[in-house]
């Protein structure tokens, strides 16, 4: 999970936003470091948006964004949302050449509704690595204690995963939060709609009885006095 700022979209209906991104081997290992996409729909319409990746692009393409023809695509919603501990659609890609990539959220399938959206795309090589021990000179090795540096770093590096962690829970509880809200909200109004079309039909039944047990009575009653007559 990324902990660093996500990017925010509100994508408007019938539209699409990317991010891109230059995928280069590492000297160091000769190969491309895979991409870890997050995807967390915070609101709008039934909190779904479709993931596509693209790749790898020529310039013109990414200027004129017409590329389409997706290495993958994925519709969220809030069932594959809640699949993860953080409720966040993660997925893990892993490109096979060097070259700019996009990622987009795709809302062109909405016609009136906007969504906001979290998007995150991290590379496994920027993990944080663990503190070390520095080289210390031979000369002034008699001056430190080597063993105490080591618990020392040792614990350093505990409070570091411990921090990361809190971290995490922290975001996975913010976005459930927002998740439910707007899940509650969503099928508040779908309630609130439907009672009101509900009550709707029932005033104009309601209407309808009388009018016509009116009539009924006030047609009974005139053949009556015509029969006396």
């Amino acid at each position: 999970m990324a902990l660093h700022e996500s990017w925010n979209f509100v994508i408007p209906p019938k539209k699409r936003e990317c991010v891109f991104q230059d995928l280069e081997e590492s000297e160091a290992s000769n190969k491309i470091a895979s991409q870890r996409v997050e995807v967390f729909v915070q609101s709008g319409g039934n909190l779904d948006v479709l993931l596509t990746i693209h790749g790898p692009l020529e310039i013109s393409s990414v200027f004129e964004g017409t590329f389409e023809d997706p290495l993958v695509k994925e519709a969220i919603d809030v069932i594959k949302e809640t699949e993860s501990d953080s409720q966040t659609f993660v997925t893990e890609f892993k490109p096979k050449s060097s070259g700019t990539y996009a990622f987009c959220l795709d809302n062109r399938n909405s016609r009136f509704l906007s969504k906001t959206v979290q998007f995150d795309v991290v590379s496994s090589s920027d993990n944080v690595d663990p503190i070390q021990l520095p080289v210390v000179d031979e000369q002034h090795s008699g001056d430190v204690d080597i063993a105490r540096l080591k618990e020392y770093l040792h614990s350093l590096n505990t409070v570091s995963k411990g921090i990361t962690k809190v971290q995490q829970q922290q975001l996975r509880d913010r976005r459930r939060l927002s998740l439910h809200s707007d899940t509650n909200d969503t099928t508040y109004n779908e309630v609130f709609a439907g009672s009101i079309v509900e009550t709707f039909i029932f005033i104009c039944v309601s209407v309808f009885q009388i009018f016509f047990v009116r009539r009924w009575f006030v047609s009974k009653t005139s053949a009556k006095t015509k029969s006396w007559a």
